[in-house]
């Protein structure tokens, strides 16, 4: 019970901030379903995104073997390489990932998991 009044004053929380960001009633509504979903942001189109950003980036050998269950290590970047496209990452989300972000991404599909289900890539 008191999750569901947890999850209902954090419904009310983030409407009210939505509307400062949402131009409309019809985005407000969208955006607040969102947030009771697990993602923020539709998780489809952050993976094509995500997989977009790694293909084109020029130190990566082969890629026609990026899938969502590659892994950093397949790729063969280096710390610079992974930031270079962190950034690239960054502006196309608009919002800055925490440093840790590709810590706890093992494969491409969890970075994009993580992407998703960050809140603030909505209301940047």
């Amino acid at each position: 019970m008191l999750s569901k009044i947890m999850s209902l004053c954090l419904c009310r929380a983030a409407t009210r901030t939505l509307s400062s960001h949402a131009e409309n009633p019809r985005e407000i509504k969208q955006l607040t379903k969102l947030h009771l979903s697990k993602y923020a942001i539709d998780p489809n189109e952050t993976a094509r995104k995500v997989i977009k950003a790694f293909s084109l980036h020029g130190k990566v050998k082969d890629p026609s073997i990026i899938s969502l269950s590659t892994t950093f290590e397949e790729l063969g970047l280096n710390v610079l390489d992974t930031s270079e496209i962190s950034l690239m990452l960054e502006e196309e989300f608009n919002f800055e990932f925490t440093e840790d972000i590709f810590e706890h991404a093992r494969t491409l599909g969890d970075l994009a998991d993580l992407i998703a289900q960050n809140w603030w890539s909505v209301l940047a």
